[in-house]
């Protein structure tokens, strides 16, 4: 911490941290699903369906870009979400 207080000053850090609540670097897939929805909204044709944010994101996955990601999720909470991935993406073994 204090390498980081010698290096930025309280602004730049507020700055950062807002930034942060808008693209919230860090995270791969919101970050993955935000670039192919502007890639999406920037090429898609006059009568193409208007996708929202989060449209890019694996199926079942159920991350949003207005989570928040500061808080904690217990050990149990991250097997329940990664197992309706898996089993969404049809790669569990029945169980």
């Amino acid at each position: 911490m204090r390498e980081l207080q010698e290096r930025m000053d309280a602004v730049e850090f507020a700055e950062w941290q807002a930034y942060y609540r808008i693209c919230p670097f860090g995270d791969d897939w919101a970050q993955t699903d935000l670039l192919a929805w502007m890639l999406y909204q920037v090429n898609r044709g006059p009568n193409s369906q208007n996708l929202g944010i989060g449209s890019f994101l694996p199926k079942g996955f159920g991350l949003g870009i207005t989570e928040d990601r500061r808080v904690a999720k217990s050990p149990e909470d991250v097997g329940k979400k990664l197992m309706a991935f898996f089993k969404a993406q049809g790669l569990t073994n029945g169980k």
